[in-house]
């Protein structure tokens, strides 16, 4: 976090204990949907040797779940606010 832009990192572990970082992994593209905003909050699964990470980008008004693959971000979201009047109209985020 530079004060504006958050990113998310990587580090790896052969015990728990010591930690060794690998350094930034992702950050926001401001070409592509996800503009200036990532949240800080992703959540991963490591499945068949692969780290499968959602994460919340987008309009902070109308935050939008991306999936990044082995830390390769797919083109789009892979989940979107839903409909007027919906519970999910406002969009995917943790309420502050």
């Amino acid at each position: 976090m530079d004060g504006h832009t958050w990113r998310t990192a990587h580090a790896h572990s052969d015990n728990g204990d010591h930690w060794v970082k690998v350094g930034v992994v992702m950050s926001p593209d401001p070409k592509t949907w996800e503009g200036s905003y990532i949240a800080a909050n992703g959540s991963a699964l490591a499945f068949q040797r692969q780290i499968y990470y959602w994460y919340v980008a987008g309009p902070k008004e109308r935050p939008q779940i991306g999936l990044a693959r082995g830390w390769r971000k797919e083109p789009a979201p892979v989940l979107e606010p839903g409909p007027y009047m919906s519970w999910d109209e406002m969009g995917w985020r943790t309420r502050t």
